[in-house]
């Protein structure tokens, strides 16, 4: 599958996520071709691992759709804003919006119908029996293995964290400042767990233990060894949305594992300041180092 990893830090005010950027195919796969991350509202993001990242990827539009239906009337209003149970049942919605569209054409497309047809009139139409063998079959549509991992800042500023999985069950990660969902989040939380990991840690230290749990996470079947860096911050501003360059996450890869993880690497923690950017910073430094930014960063 994959690996999403996010922490809160800075005493809530700012949240770090790191993500591989690996596509499985089955008989074949890419790593640094995507980013499994998008925006679903000001201040808030979404984060997907999925055995089908192609199948579940049009969740962010329904999410998307659902919670920005008044966007343009809110921020005229200087109203925006969405608390974290609203980002919630947003995500739970929309599940059932793709869940209802892939049982219409996996089960009800045959007989011309839609779900909302078919729960109104298929007793009738169908009779008991094959009423209810057309339910087992719709009772068996998967959309396959996934996990979604929420993160942003709620109207007082807050931050939260929260995950959605193909069980149906949201789990809230604000306690702990920390979640991951995918193959690999066992070993993210497992490390940063290790190490005590809590919201009050300066952002350097949350970069690195963020990359750190999405470095012990590669050893998990589907993770891809590319890392998206995403730091950001309540507001609109663009000054409060940065990346970490690939060349650097590099950087602090190599100094953890020339430390003999799960140590910390002595310096590198004092280098990452200088290493998060705004896009503008990051397009300015790939250029100095004469470097392309990964299509992840465009």
């Amino acid at each position: 599958m994959t690996c999403c990893v996010a922490a809160i830090c800075e005493m809530d005010e700012m949240i770090v996520t790191a993500s591989d950027q690996k596509l499985d195919f089955g008989q074949f796969s890419v790593d640094g071709s995507t980013v499994k991350s998008e925006p679903i509202y000001p201040n808030w993001m979404m984060h997907i691992s999925a055995t089908d990242l192609t199948a579940l990827w049009p969740i962010f539009n329904y999410t998307k759709r659902i919670l920005c239906a008044n966007l343009a009337e809110e921020m005229a209003q200087k109203k925006v804003g969405r608390s974290a149970n609203k980002i919630r049942d947003a995500v739970r919605e929309a599940y059932r919006t793709l869940m209802s569209q892939i049982t219409e054409a996996q089960v009800l497309a045959p007989y011309g119908l839609n779900m909302e047809d078919f729960l109104r009139d298929g007793r009738t139409k169908f009779g008991d029996a094959l009423f209810k063998a057309i339910c087992k079959r719709i009772e068996r549509v998967r959309v396959g293995e996934f996990a979604l991992l929420m993160s942003g800042f709620d109207p007082s500023k807050e931050a939260h964290l929260q995950t959605f999985e193909d069980d149906g069950v949201s789990r809230d990660w604000d306690a702990p400042g920390f979640a991951a969902v995918g193959s690999g989040s066992p070993s993210a939380l497992d490390i940063l767990s290790f190490h005590s990991y809590n919201r009050m840690a300066s952002l350097e230290e949350c970069v690195y233990r963020v990359c750190e749990a999405k470095f012990m996470a590669e050893r998990a079947s589907g993770v891809g060894s590319k890392t998206f860096v995403y730091v950001f911050s309540a507001g609109p501003e663009e000054a409060n949305r940065k990346y970490v360059l690939e060349s650097d996450t590099e950087e602090i890869k190599r100094a953890w594992q020339e430390a003999g993880c799960p140590r910390t690497p002595p310096g590198i923690i004092k280098k990452i300041p200088g290493m998060v950017l705004t896009f503008q910073e990051s397009i300015k430094r790939a250029k100095e180092k004469s470097l392309t930014p990964s299509t992840s960063q465009m």
